[in-house]
């Protein structure tokens, strides 16, 4: 699903397992100059109705960098935005790193971004754990197997320690932005999802001890009728899109409403993804600690690329 399609949609697996990244390893330190920009603000924490995002600003005047990490589930994983209206975009693939790492990785192809303010960015799907943890998780991915979950201990840990990101080949310089520990920013952030459930209908404390989430059922056959089915207009006109997408599913594993999550695309991309999803998604469902199946839903990303 990863590898480059021309004029077809590709979907990551991003709903129940974490998300899985391109990953290169590099057995010699970086060497490469960078700018290294110092936050401008506080982090702030926005509740958007299917999202839950965390902000903030780097560098001074001349040399600004908007950063976001977007939530659209509970769990570990972001879609992350990194955007300026000061440094150029290239066209060469994301190298990324939340440092410290002994490595980074390259980011998959997604479509390129203009946010607030005419800045043009990147968007990236991913989370904190280290590069060599993201490897591991996608073999086992590659072989049909679940990762293993991340402990709490571990991924706390790990926020604590964090130092910066690191986004190198994206700009026309390599920017360093010197964020800190995330422990407490996604400490609210988490406060924030367990709010969002709430809103969705959707017991906190359930979800939160599921056996099984909601999963879709053979991904694999039912995500090529979506391929083939790219909006032809948006085709023609070269126009592309990150659409994701909450679906609710029943107790039986259907099917039984879809919310688009995401606004920065053009509204045609939404009406498909959840048009198409209601239409050919199959699901099995969730089970609660009890192994008994429960109402829940299931999130996925949509990716449109030409």
């Amino acid at each position: 699903m990863h590898s480059a399609i021309s004029h077809r949609l590709k979907m990551l697996r991003a709903a129940t397992t974490g998300l899985v990244g391109c990953i290169l390893l590099l057995s010699q330190p970086v060497l490469a100059e960078r700018v290294e920009l110092a936050p401008a603000n506080n982090w702030w924490v926005d509740y958007e109705g299917e999202s839950c995002v965390l902000r903030r600003d780097f560098g001074e005047e001349g040399q600004q960098v908007f950063f976001e990490w977007r939530q659209f589930r509970p769990g570990d994983d972001a879609q992350i935005i990194v955007s300026s209206a000061d440094f150029g975009l290239t066209s060469r693939a994301p190298r990324l790193t939340f440092e410290p790492d002994t490595a980074s990785y390259v980011s998959p192809s997604l479509p390129h971004v203009r946010t607030h303010g005419n800045r043009d960015g990147i968007i990236h799907l991913g989370n904190l754990r280290l590069t060599s943890e993201r490897e591991a998780n996608a073999a086992l991915h590659a072989d049909g197997l679940e990762p293993p979950s991340w402990p709490a201990e571990s991924r706390a840990a790990r926020e604590r320690e964090i130092t910066g990101f690191l986004v190198e080949r994206a700009f026309a310089d390599d920017l360093f932005l010197r964020t800190g520990p995330m422990d407490m920013p996604l400490d609210a952030m988490r406060t924030c999802m367990g709010d969002l459930l709430e809103h969705w209908g959707f017991d906190a404390e359930i979800y939160r001890t599921l056996s099984r989430p909601a999963a879709p059922d053979n991904l694999e056959r039912w995500a090529i009728a979506l391929e083939e089915r790219y909006p032809s207009r948006m085709l023609r006109r070269g126009r592309q899109a990150l659409v994701w997408v909450r679906v609710n599913i029943d107790t039986s594993g259907i099917a039984t409403a879809c919310n688009v999550q995401s606004n920065q695309n053009d509204p045609t991309f939404n009406s498909v993804a959840c048009e198409l999803m209601m239409r050919f998604g199959r699901f099995k469902p969730a089970l609660d600690a009890q192994q008994q199946p429960v109402a829940s839903f299931w999130v996925g990303s949509i990716i449109y690329a030409n």
